[in-house]
C-alpha cells in the first residue's frame, strides 16, 4: 500500500481515482477505497444541529471540513448540498421536515399532479410542471404575488451555487478529494423518478401503476426526452474513454426501483 503522506494534492486526487476505478473494473485496487455517502451525519457529528447547517451555509461548509479532516475519505458523495431548504421555504414551501432531536431530515410525500394530470405532463411536460406542480408546490406560486419571493428564492439559489463551488474547491485543493462523477455530463434523473418522488409521491405513484400503467410509461417516457435523453447525447459526444479526473463516469439516480 503505497505512502500518501508525501504526495501532492494532485498525486493524491489521481491516487484516490485510481483507487475507485480499479475497485468498479474489478482489478485490485492498493487498498480498499473509502467512500462517504453519509448525508446527516457529518453535521451532527461536528456538533451542529440539522436545521443550523441547513440553513446556514458556513455551517455546513465547516460540518464537512470536519468530516474530512476527522475520516479522510477518499470521496464524498453529499458535500452538504441534498437539502437546500431555503430555496424551497423562500417561496413557501415546507415539504423538508427536520428532527433536529433524532437527527433526521424527511421529505413529505406528496402530488401536486393528480392523476388526470398525466395526459398533460405526457403531451406537454414542460408547460405542465410550470401550470400545475409549481403552484400546487409552492404557495407563494401564484397570481398577485409580488415579485419578492422571487427574488429571495434566486437570491437562495445564488447562495447555494456560491456554497457548491466553494466546497468543492477546498475538498480539491485543501485535501486531495476528487469529484465522485463527471458533472459536464449532467445528472440524469430518470421521468419514473420525478413522477415518483416529486410529482405524484408514492402513494399517488403505486396508485397509477395500477390504475393505468400505459399513461405512467408515457408521462415518464416524456420527461426522460427532457432531462434523460440530453445527458445521454452528451455521453456520446464526450471524448472517448474516462475522466481520468473524476473517480466514476456518471450519476444515476435510482430511488423507484
Amino acid at each position: 500500500m503505497k505512502d500518501t503522506s508525501k504526495m501532492t494534492m494532485d498525486e493524491l486526487r489521481a491516487y484516490r481515482v485510481g483507487l475507485c476505478r480499479d475497485a468498479v473494473a474489478f482489478r485490485k485496487p492498493d487498498r480498499t477505497p473509502h467512500m462517504s455517502f453519509y448525508i446527516t451525519w457529518p453535521v451532527t457529528d461536528a456538533g451542529y444541529k440539522l436545521s443550523e447547517a441547513l440553513h446556514n451555509w458556513d455551517i455546513m461548509e465547516d460540518a464537512i471540513v470536519q468530516h474530512q479532516q476527522k475520516y479522510n475519505f477518499d470521496v464524498i458523495q453529499c458535500l452538504g448540498t441534498r437539502n437546500p431548504c431555503k430555496i424551497s421555504e423562500a417561496l413557501g414551501s415546507q415539504r423538508y421536515k427536520i428532527n433536529d432531536e433524532a437527527g433526521i431530515i424527511s421529505v413529505q410525500d406528496s402530488a401536486p399532479f393528480a392523476h388526470e394530470d398525466l395526459r398533460r405532463l405526457a403531451d406537454d411536460p414542460v408547460r405542465a410542471q410550470w401550470e400545475i406542480m409549481m403552484p400546487h408546490k409552492f404557495p407563494l406560486f401564484r397570481p398577485g404575488v409580488g415579485v419578492e419571493p422571487f427574488n429571495q428564492a434566486l437570491h437562495e439559489q445564488r447562495e447555494f451555487f456560491s456554497y457548491v463551488g466553494r466546497i468543492n474547491r477546498r475538498m480539491t485543493t485543501e485535501f486531495g478529494v476528487p469529484a465522485a462523477s463527471d458533472g459536464t455530463l449532467g445528472f440524469a434523473s430518470p421521468g419514473v423518478e420525478a413522477l415518483f418522488g416529486f410529482m405524484r409521491g408514492i402513494k399517488g405513484f403505486a396508485y397509477d401503476m395500477r390504475k393505468d400503467p400505459e399513461l405512467v410509461k408515457a408521462a415518464a417516457d416524456a420527461l426522460d426526452r427532457m432531462t434523460l435523453d440530453p445527458c445521454f447525447d452528451l455521453i456520446e459526444k464526450a471524448p472517448e474513454g474516462p475522466n481520468e479526473a473524476v473517480c466514476f463516469d456518471f450519476m444515476l439516480l435510482s430511488l423507484a426501483h
